[in-house]
């Protein structure tokens, strides 16, 4: 980002403002969506390109362009939220609890600690969990500590509710600085199954990133992780999406991607990602192109325009996504349990549904990009995020306000 202003701000959770738009803006970006998805041929401007003409940009370009960590803006914020109180010898509280919205698959609270030299508590695997043989260690006295995810300490089980009240009472009698992470899935579940909020204090988190926010932290990564020139342009428009003179810029995709993201940055980063295409070389265009710059280089003329010779990726539309329809809704049994784990096992995932007929849904839900397996551990996109909450408020699943 820019500078401080365009950091999210930590707020207290219950005083977090859902990103839901004021009808007159939400009107502006449905008009936005309209004009962008449905402009007819004779309305298109000259410059834009169709879908046929472009595919999905490689990974390591995406990474020159929009490079990892997707949680970056926050790792700044925990350090001006957190340092004083970690070096203040005598702090009023010895605990913070964030929370953060689900599919952080960066580990940004993992990430900051490691980066301020914090130990973090390792903890027990799914398997001793479940059999009852994980135990809390001793962490009454010491330096910092860090409990990255408090969801990775439980599963949902007899066993795991108690290792879970453990853990609780053994944070809440620590005499060390204790900062507990957690996402607002398991933190919702964990009020109710062992009344974590009796144990812990208010939580923290994020006020969600605005459009503008968005663009500027984007700007930076394009502007500053760039080995060689790449313009970006607008599908439907042809026109830059950065310009010198931020004011001439169209705001439009950016406050779109502000709404669809939830103003959350890992999911507006992967968002961003998937919409970046490469276009189809045309061997005769390139063969034309390349003789032009070589006679150029020739007679050492400068292009007048700047932006002659460099590679060009292509923001699309964004697109939606949807969840599968299965019978009963099984998918959402499913997309919960994954949720309030971070991650799980297929074979642990059977253990913790009231049956086994939602597990049917796993194949589809693969199919439909709206979960990932990996190693055997099943994890919900960060860029179906939305269509997961949106499909599970919808059948009245408990939510919270990320």
């Amino acid at each position: 980002m820019t500078d401080d202003a365009h950091l999210p701000t930590c707020i207290k959770l219950h005083d977090f403002e859902s990103p839901k738009m004021p009808s007159k803006r939400a009107f502006e970006i449905y008009l936005s969506k309209a004009s962008m998805l449905f402009k007819t041929d004779s309305e298109a401007d000259e410059d834009a390109i169709s879908s046929d003409q472009l595919y999905k940009t490689p990974e390591s370009e995406l990474d020159r362009i929009a490079p990892p960590p997707a949680a970056s803006p926050f790792m700044q914020v925990l350090d001006d939220s957190l340092s004083d109180w970690l070096s203040n010898a005598t702090p009023n509280r010895t605990l913070k609890v964030i929370v953060l919205p689900p599919c952080d698959e960066s580990g940004t609270i993992k990430s900051w600690a490691e980066a301020n030299a914090l130990e973090c508590l390792v903890p027990p695997t799914h398997h001793d969990i479940l059999t009852g043989k994980a135990t809390v260690p001793d962490i009454q006295s010491g330096f910092p500590l860090v409990i990255p995810r408090l969801e990775a300490w439980m599963i949902r089980s007899y066993h795991g509710l108690n290792l879970m009240r453990a853990l609780l009472d053994a944070i809440t009698n620590s005499k060390r600085k204790v900062v507990v992470g957690c996402n607002i899935f398991a933190w919702e579940f964990l009020k109710k199954a062992v009344n974590a909020a009796a144990y812990l204090p208010d939580p923290l988190t994020f006020q969600a990133l605005d459009h503008d926010q968005l663009r500027d932290w984007f700007y930076t990564l394009h502007h500053d992780a760039e080995t060689q020139p790449v313009r970006l342009r607008y599908q439907h428009s042809a026109e830059a999406v950065f310009k010198e003179d931020k004011t001439a810029e169209d705001t439009n995709y950016f406050k779109i991607l502000a709404a669809t993201s939830l103003g959350i940055p890992w999911v507006a980063w992967h968002l961003w990602r998937s919409n970046l295409l490469t276009q189809h070389e045309n061997e005769e265009e390139e063969k034309d192109k390349q003789e032009q710059v070589d006679i150029a280089q020739e007679q050492r003329v400068v292009f007048e325009d700047e932006s002659e010779g460099q590679e060009t990726l292509w923001v699309a539309a964004l697109q939606e996504l949807s969840l599968p329809k299965t019978e009963n809704d099984s998918s959402l049994f499913v997309l919960q349990a994954i949720l309030i784990h971070n991650e799980i096992s297929s074979e642990h995932l059977a253990k913790v549904l009231p049956d086994s007929r939602p597990l049917t849904a796993v194949p589809l839900l693969k199919r439909a990009d709206i979960i990932t397996e990996h190693n055997g551990v099943l994890r919900c996109k960060p860029q179906a995020y939305p269509a997961i909450r949106a499909g599970l408020a919808a059948s009245g699943f408990p939510l919270g306000v990320l």
